[in-house]
């Protein structure tokens, strides 16, 4: 049986994670500077890797690159699988704003990600 690279992927970091030696917010310059695990994987449409590294205990409202969090990183991309995973969670805070003053509903709009938008729209 060959696994797939997102499958070895998870399978190390479930190791990693087992034995205490996954820290999920760090800052991980291999994924990109500034950034954590969590927000890499709202940018690349991760939904199985974002799923465990909330499963771990990720926090959701992490500020990482320019204020970004991982909601605004899946609005501004237009990651609509992401942005509910997220938003599933009851933990993300809608009103942070990023380091030019805006939030994720409104990197959204100015992303012209409609579907984000109106995913951000219902939300309290």
């Amino acid at each position: 049986m060959q696994l797939t690279t997102d499958e070895l992927t998870m399978n190390m970091l479930q190791i990693f994670a087992d034995n205490d030696g996954l820290n999920v917010d760090g800052e991980n310059s291999l994924w990109g500077k500034g950034t954590s695990l969590l927000q890499e994987a709202s940018k690349k449409n991760n939904v199985n890797l974002a799923r465990f590294l909330i499963k771990c205990g990720a926090d959701v409202n992490k500020p990482g690159r320019q204020g970004l969090t991982s909601i605004m990183f899946a609005a501004r991309g237009g990651k609509v699988e992401i942005l509910k995973l997220l938003l599933e969670t009851g933990n993300v805070d809608l009103s942070l704003l990023d380091g030019r003053g805006n939030t994720a509903l409104e990197t959204a709009r100015k992303a012209d990600k409609q579907d984000c938008v109106l995913l951000l729209e219902k939300e309290p």
